[in-house]
């Protein structure tokens, strides 16, 4: 008896002794901590944001959260979240046009749309401030925005394309220009993927490290291609992170290996490639934190496309898509790969976002090339085809519409205005004074939201010069040396 009350006398000291113990996945939304630096009640997070400056709808990306960006990391119910968040946006000037959004505007009558309409040096001088002071506003401390012009990412895609092809050539025994040529010609669609998505995975790259050079210590990495327009806050985010914050502590440092957070929707047979959330580890596993990391990346990702579908070096088997066919460069299989080659935990959840495209429906009589450069910089927003279906019930709710039906409504608009039913002054021909603005007004009646580009206003004179090459340095460095 004097044992058992001994015993219970030091457990009741200890208790009163010990520090509150983080709450666990039972309760999401609990002070949980890691060492003496918050993991993620009091946080602070690191906002990613890559892309292309020509379809980035920045004013609309957190615009239908009740409460804005910060509302998104505290999770459904405003469940105790992150401090605050730092926003670091890497744009690159060159418009790919998706071929998802060519395939609904060649169905229809619709065209993509420019959101960014002036040149590199009006954009850095107006557009960029615009954008970080929209961000500081919506909830950002720090707010930094960059953006190449096609002159100096061509030249970072050079010297990537260089590295890629050394690292290959020295496993093969080979120079690099042959390796380069075999991958060339081994893999299908090579130069186009390699154009388009090796600018990918190179804007991505540029915002982690753009974060780091930072200086600041960030529990989490919120990534978000310049796509994503989010329309609910996520329920499972403060859940997922308690979980990974509890299993963090159990695990011994040097084990971890990273947890990222990946969208249940548009995974493709793989993981989505739209939006993580991830801690400093796994942020680390997917963008690389140094220009060679993100060189050896693309060398696997070229390498894994070079591989016989059935070679036993492969952790999982390609995914099938289209009529069974492989893509050899899919990127949401190389990812889910490169993380699984990491041993980064991945869970999957619904972010409750929607990939949109600004468009610009096509007058009556109005050329389509006359429509793509039309007078008027507003625009509408619709999900593309290829999307839709994967877009969680959320966004059939919100004020956003599918291209394919957005091209069926202006086509009906179009017939009733050439019927002269429609009311709005204007003929078969597309008669009258900028009859695109009067059909985008009608087109946003109808069928969506308008967004709208920045009006150049500066003198070209006081413009800035461009960022330098960041491929050149290595990560530490300042970000005024590193051209970030």
């Amino acid at each position: 008896r004097r044992a058992m009350a001994g015993a219970a006398w030091l457990c009741a000291v200890l208790a009163l002794a010990a520090p509150a113990a983080p709450d666990g996945p039972s309760a999401p939304g609990g002070p949980t901590t890691e060492g003496t630096r918050p993991c993620w009640c009091g946080a602070r997070v690191a906002l990613l944001i890559s892309g292309q400056a020509a379809r980035y709808p920045w004013r609309e990306t957190f615009a239908r959260l009740s409460g804005g960006a910060p509302a998104l990391l505290r999770g459904e119910g405003g469940a105790c979240g992150p401090a605050g968040f730092d926003a670091f946006v890497a744009l690159s000037q060159r418009a790919n046009v998706s071929y998802h959004t060519r395939r609904d505007a060649l169905r229809g009558r619709i065209v993509p749309a420019d959101l960014n309409r002036g040149t590199p040096e009006v954009t850095r001088a107006q557009t960029l401030p615009a954008i970080e002071a929209f961000l500081r506003r919506a909830g950002g401390g720090v707010a930094r925005a960059a953006l190449f012009d096609e002159a100096q990412t061509d030249a970072i895609m050079r010297r990537a394309r260089a590295a890629v092809a050394a690292l290959g050539a020295e496993a093969l025994f080979t120079t690099p220009d042959r390796w380069w040529a075999g991958a060339r010609k081994s893999i299908l669609d090579f130069d186009d993927k390699w154009a388009r998505n090796g600018r990918m995975f190179l804007l991505r790259h540029a915002a982690f490290r753009m974060a780091l050079d930072e200086g600041r210590a960030y529990a989490w990495f919120l990534y978000s291609r310049d796509d994503n327009v989010f329309l609910d806050p996520p329920g499972e985010l403060a859940a997922f992170a308690a979980r990974a914050c509890a299993a963090r502590r159990e695990a011994a440092r040097s084990a971890w290996a990273g947890v990222v957070a990946v969208d249940k929707g548009c995974g493709f047979g793989a993981y989505a490639d739209k939006v993580y959330l991830a801690d400093e580890a796994g942020a680390a596993a997917l963008f690389g934190r140094t220009f060679e990391d993100h060189a050896r990346a693309m060398h696997g990702w070229v390498t894994l496309a070079l591989l016989p579908e059935a070679s036993p070096a492969r952790l999982r088997p390609p995914v099938r898509l289209i009529r069974g066919q492989v893509a050899p460069l899919q990127t949401e299989y190389f990812l889910r790969v490169l993380l699984e080659s990491h041993g980064v935990v991945v869970t999957r959840i619904y972010f409750r976002r929607a990939d949109v495209r600004a468009v610009h429906p096509i007058p009556p009589g109005v050329p389509r090339e006359v429509a793509a450069r039309q007078e008027d910089a507003c625009a509408l927003l619709c999900v593309p085809y290829v999307y839709a279906h994967c877009v969680s019930k959320s966004a059939r709710l919100a004020d956003l519409t599918e291209c394919q039906r957005l091209n069926r409504v202006v086509s009906k608009a179009q017939h009733r205005e050439a019927r002269g039913t429609l009311g709005l002054g204007m003929n078969a021909s597309g008669a009258g004074e900028r009859p695109w603005t009067w059909y985008l007004a009608v087109s946003a009646a109808l069928a969506g939201r308008r967004v709208c580009a920045e009006a150049p206003v500066v003198d070209p004179a006081d413009l800035p010069a461009a960022p330098r090459d960041f491929s050149r340095q290595s990560h530490g460095e300042t970000a005024a040396a590193d051209g970030l």
